[in-house]
């Protein structure tokens, strides 16, 4: 019986020990991602409704801001939008002068 109980025991322990040792992770650079969006000739725009590049059913985009690049790559910047829709400076302010992250990409 006694040694059933050192055996039960020693077992205990090392699984117990097996637990409060934990692993090194190592450490994984990351790389950056070079963003599509292209800051030279590009703009803001929003909507403030669900809108449509042609007026067809399923071609319907969320109401929001979005930045057109020079190359005609568009990007869902954000859901929101400032509100004066008439003011580009609104959209900078908010934005800044280009945007440095994006939701989607939108293709026409």
């Amino acid at each position: 019986m006694k040694k059933l109980i050192i055996v039960l025991l020693t077992i205990g322990i090392l699984l117990l020990a097996g637990c409060l040792v934990v692993p090194e992770v190592p450490e994984v650079p990351v790389e950056p991602v070079e963003t599509p969006i292209v800051c030279e000739g590009g703009f803001y725009e929003a909507h403030y409704d669900i809108w449509s590049f042609t007026g067809c059913p399923g071609d319907d985009q969320v109401k929001g801001t979005y930045w057109f690049n020079a190359d005609g790559r568009m990007f869902l910047i954000s859901e929101e939008t400032p509100f004066d829709p008439d003011s580009a400076t609104e959209l900078q302010d908010t934005f800044g002068v280009c945007p440095v992250s994006y939701i989607e990409e939108i293709f026409k």
